[in-house]
């Protein structure tokens, strides 16, 4: 029996630069931290003050995850990425396999 990791899709905002970030993990409020410590620096610059905007649940395992992650990367839109924070915005289409997950700030 295989056992796979639930993955999530997560969009962030950092306030200070203006700035969204989309990524992809098995554990959103490790990842959030590590965002905020600088030990992800290269990834999402010096920002220490990240936000969940968004959560998304991906159903379909890791390889969905990634096409969803590249297929938000690829529309480099934040009028897209704005549309999908919207939490009265219900995913479609190519996204269909992603599930909001409300997300507490800590």
């Amino acid at each position: 029996m295989a056992f796979f990791m639930t993955q999530f899709i997560y969009i962030i905002f950092t306030q200070s630069y203006n700035k969204f970030y989309v990524g992809r993990t098995t554990d959103p409020r490790k990842r959030l931290e590590q965002h905020n410590s600088g030990e992800l620096e290269k990834i999402s610059g010096k920002a220490k003050d990240w936000q969940m905007a968004a959560l998304f649940e991906v159903r379909g395992g890791s390889g969905a995850a990634e096409k969803a992650e590249r297929f938000i990367k690829l529309q480099n839109s934040n009028e897209f990425i704005v549309k999908l924070i919207n939490p009265t915005y219900f995913p479609d289409g190519k996204l269909d396999l992603l599930k909001r997950i409300p997300f507490v700030n800590r």
